[in-house]
C-alpha cells in the first residue's frame, strides 16, 4: 500500500538519510529542495516524475547530485 507524505515528511527522511523512491506529484520547487538536501546529506534519491515539464528536469540535473536517478 503507497501512502502519501508532506513535504515536510520527506525532508525529514532525508535528512535522517532514508534512501528515498519518491513517486507522487510534488511541485518543481519540492523536487529541487528534495534534491538539493539529498545532495547536502550525501543520501541517493530517485524520482519518478512523469509529467515534469523539460525545464524542471533540467534544473534537477544541474543541481548536480551524483545520487539522483530520474525515473521518467
Amino acid at each position: 500500500m503507497e501512502m502519501t507524505y508532506s513535504s515536510t515528511t520527506i525532508k525529514s527522511l532525508i535528512k535522517l538519510g532514508a534512501k528515498l523512491i519518491i513517486s507522487e506529484k510534488y511541485s518543481s520547487t519540492n523536487l529541487k529542495e528534495f534534491v538539493s538536501l539529498a545532495k547536502l546529506h550525501n543520501v541517493p534519491i530517485t524520482l519518478k516524475i512523469n509529467g515534469s515539464n523539460t525545464t524542471t528536469i533540467k534544473d534537477l540535473i544541474k543541481i548536480g547530485h551524483p545520487g539522483l536517478t530520474l525515473d521518467l
